[in-house]
């Protein structure tokens, strides 16, 4: 039974009535419909909370989520990094547009450009660092520190010439994070907890969680498409500064705040100006609508500039998003891996709700999708084409169907009108499908059950394919209609481009654009390693399946036994 606990509005909670509700029933039907576990949801406006509340289950035994429950918050971490250097920034002590050799000068990537990597390109994604490092990434469990994270990245070379181009790299924002722990001259986490969490009323929040803290984290799950669900892993991550925050929906909406409002707590040491300088874009090349200020990831909600950021690490996802010039905003918490899609789209209701709500308007309706009816998956089931060499491709697991489509996969749903992608990572496109000659349309395109069969390995890539990585973290290398590909993250697909002789590009798209896959083999010329970006990949012990065939037709009964 789902539960919805701890609601709390600020007065008069009336106020708000009519988005609560609207809300309450709406989550708790996503929950519900995609079987999500605990739930947590901010409001703000002006300079307070409006509404929050705890949805669903935080511990198969054990109180139901609240306000309190904490969730590890990813890359929301950023934003409380990027404050730590602001404080430094606003005493004197950094400079943002400074070499940051000035103040780390053992750090020495090997830079092939003319031009020297700042704070500031750090922070905004600009630096053309890679975005892991060798060691402390994202998928190292061994917890390095700061320090030795960063030293890994002098075995790199810098990709793109800094402030060219955004390149997404928490590997950029660790280094920033070192910088704060070199010119404080105080371990990180204490410095950040001092300077800034402390100074925004955070109690419940650190980027080294206390135990009290670790007590409070509701039963955390990994997924993908064709596995089962998994309790995720707990590791202190090397990279602490992108990615390690603890912290509440409460808390965070502390900072939501402050941000929102027009006078900072003198105890957080940086002014408004230098707040707002935070928010705007940090390169004036940068892409209308996707850039970053410092730190803070800046678009557009109906025509409405916002700011905020996404968080998703192993077990959690986070979005945090305010329209400063309505002083609204909100923060969802997910305690599912990369649920994302459903974070954005409960926040982004809820913000259109609100300025709905305020300006008189009828409250705005959102679109929900249902199962399929019985057998229609299996019916689905297969490849098409749309004979211009393109290609998707269905899988049934019992009654669900999941689609395949370039670099993405996604659950198909019944809509009001047809069918419609809908998952915790995405929302659409919509298609329609035709059950008696089975043709889909999507993209505008035709597509045509095919049935093809997939070409034979090629044989200088027979010995790539397989598995690389840990049981937290796996990379699949497969072969699929005559590209080698690479499953990475669980859910980021992606087609790569040969180079030469065990080496291959990552398209121009997606996380690892700019970077390549190379393998590496021992002396006897066996494959030890897939060296994704900087971090090396160790290859698994076969699973004495077919190691070639995709990882999703894991999913399909047809193909293998459930």
């Amino acid at each position: 039974m789902l539960t919805i606990s701890d609601t709390h509005a600020a007065d008069p909670v009336t106020d708000y009535e009519p988005v609560i509700t609207r809300l309450e029933s709406f989550i708790t039907a996503e929950l519900q419909a995609k079987q999500l576990p605990a739930a947590s949801i901010a409001l703000v406006a002006d300079d307070r909370v409006v509404w929050s509340a705890g949805f669903g289950p935080a511990k198969q035994e054990g109180p139901p989520a609240s306000v309190d429950t904490t969730y590890r918050v990813g890359s929301v971490s950023k934003l409380f990094n990027a404050l730590a250097v602001m404080r430094l920034v606003a005493e004197g002590k950094v400079d943002l547009d400074e070499d940051v050799r000035t103040y780390l000068p053992d750090f020495a990537p090997q830079n092939p450009f003319d031009k020297p990597i700042t704070l500031r390109l750090l922070m905004s994604h600009q630096s053309g660092l890679v975005r892991e490092s060798p060691l402390g990434s994202y998928f190292d469990a061994t917890s390095p520190t700061i320090a030795a994270t960063v030293a890994s990245l002098n075995d790199t070379t810098v990709l793109l010439e800094p402030g060219s181009k955004t390149k997404y790299s928490n590997a950029a924002v660790t280094v920033a994070g070192l910088v704060v722990e070199r010119v404080s001259g105080q371990p990180y986490s204490q410095y950040v907890q001092r300077a800034v969490l402390e100074p925004l009323g955070m109690g419940s929040s650190s980027f080294r969680p206390t135990e009290a803290i670790n007590a409070r984290l509701p039963d955390a799950w990994m997924w993908s498409f064709h596995s089962d669900p998994f309790p995720a892993p707990t590791f202190d991550m090397g990279i602490l500064p992108a990615g390690n925050l603890c912290s509440t929906v409460t808390d965070l909406s502390k900072m939501l705040i402050v941000m929102l409002g027009d006078q900072p707590p003198a105890s957080l040491g940086i002014d408004r100006a230098l707040l707002d300088s935070m928010i705007r874009p940090a390169s004036p090349d940068s892409v209308a609508g996707h850039e970053y200020g410092i730190a803070f990831r800046l678009g557009e909600l109906d025509g409405r500039p916002t700011f905020g950021h996404g968080g998703a690490v192993y077990g959690y996802a986070t979005q945090f998003k305010g329209l400063r010039d309505e002083k609204i905003g909100v923060v969802v918490a997910l305690a599912q891996d990369c649920a994302n899609g459903e974070t954005n789209r409960i926040g982004d209701y809820a913000l259109r709700l609100m300025l709905a709500h305020r300006a008189g308007e009828p409250l705005p309706e959102i679109s929900t999708s249902g199962p399929l009816a019985a057998g229609e998956a299996k019916q689905m089931a297969g490849r098409y084409t749309n004979g211009s060499g393109q290609a998707i491709e269905i899988y049934a697991k019992g009654e669900r169907a999941f689609l395949k489509h370039g670099h993405w996969m996604g659950e198909l749903r019944c809509a009001s009108d047809g069918y419609l992608i809908d998952d915790v990572l995405r929302h659409g496109p919509a298609l329609q499908w035709d059950g008696a000659d089975g043709v889909i349309l999507l993209d505008g395109k035709e597509w045509r059950p095919t049935d093809d069969e997939n070409a034979a390995c090629p044989p200088e890539w027979r010995e790539l394919v397989g598995e690389y990585g840990w049981d937290h973290n796996v990379m699949y290398i497969y072969e699929d209609h005559g590209r080698l590909r690479s499953l990475i993250e669980w859910f980021f697909d992606y087609p790569l481009t040969e180079l030469g002789e065990d080496a291959f590009a990552f398209p121009d798209s997606g996380l690892y654009h700019d970077e390549k896959v190379v393998f590496r083999r021992n002396e006897h010329g066996e494959i030890t390693h897939a060296v994704a970006g900087g971090v090396a990949f160790p290859r698994r012990p076969s699973s004495g399946a077919d190691d070639s065939a995709s990882p999703y037709a894991r999913i399909a009964p047809d193909r293998q036994a459930e």
